[in-house]
């Protein structure tokens, strides 16, 4: 099948199978027009209206610390349509991978992500889109660098929802979704302080090493959906949070009542910014 691809995709050589998921396949190439790339294949039963929303978002909009996408198209394999992504190859690895090195971030490290994220998160909310689905696994490093990956189910605020109406919860991914993805009811209230609550979970997770919701590997959904809407995450000292600020900028942004979060990600960076100097942060 790869020789297929080729065929059909001018310009490239395919080098190596990365990943390969249920939804796409993943492959590094090499491109004449643009070198080092990353191509994603669609299968032809995956959703492709959120696909090609994906295709919108980052194609359409100039968002910091996200991988740029060259080209898109269609192509038939095996008597199927499939899309074609063509975007920047990024030479690291996910902040998932990191975690299950047990290599947990110091003060600095996790300044400096959660600077990017909330820099990307302040873009994103100017073009009014929620991601929805801010995890390790959708964070990729490389030389001291973040990047936001995968808008496959990002919401744009001022387009058509492409969830069912009727569907009681907004597509996310449990112990990292904020609580009023959980109920129809509040869906309408998601906006970038839905991603905060997300970001949040993310910086407590690579500073302790742990998910404080899903602290169980045998959890159902319905146990990580409870521990989310209930639980108040454990305040614990980091090492050079003298005043404890940035932990308490952390517990903000997790909270579970949308409304005590910060009003918007760019209060938050602002919050960032300022408390920054209470910090004491060594060498990464």
């Amino acid at each position: 099948m790869e020789d297929e691809i080729e065929k059909q995709i001018s310009g490239i050589k395919i080098i190596d199978k990365l990943n390969p998921g249920s939804q796409k396949d993943v492959y590094k190439i090499k491109s004449k027009d643009y070198g080092d790339c990353v191509l994603k294949i669609v299968k032809a039963d995956t959703d492709v209206d959120r696909v090609i929303r994906e295709i919108e978002i980052v194609t359409k909009y100039d968002i910091p610390n996200v991988p740029k996408m060259y080209d898109t198209g269609e192509i038939n394999l095996i008597g199927n349509k499939c899309i074609y992504i063509l975007e920047q190859f990024i030479d690291g690895n996910s902040l998932r991978e990191n975690l299950i090195k047990k290599h947990k971030f110091n003060l600095k490290e996790a300044y400096t992500l959660l600077e990017t994220l909330l820099i990307t998160e302040s873009k994103l909310e100017e073009y009014n889109i929620v991601h929805r689905d801010i995890k390790p696994e959708n964070i990729l490093m490389s030389n001291n660098k973040y990047y936001l990956i995968d808008f496959g189910i990002a919401k744009a605020l001022d387009m058509q929802s492409l969830t069912f109406v009727l569907n009681t919860k907004s597509p996310h991914t449990p112990g990292y979704g904020a609580p009023e993805l959980l109920n129809y009811y509040e869906n309408r209230n998601i906006d970038s302080r839905t991603d905060l609550f997300s970001i949040g979970v993310v910086i407590y997770e690579c500073i302790f090493g742990v998910n404080p919701y899903r602290t169980g590997t045998e959890q159902s959904y319905n146990e990580i959906w409870y521990k989310t809407v209930t639980i108040t995450p454990e305040r614990l000292q980091i090492d050079g949070d003298t005043q404890q600020q940035f932990m308490g900028l952390i517990e903000t942004l997790m909270m579970k009542q949308i409304s005590r979060r910060p009003p918007s990600a760019k209060k938050a960076l602002e919050w960032l910014k300022g408390l920054k100097e209470t910090l004491i942060m060594g060498e990464e």
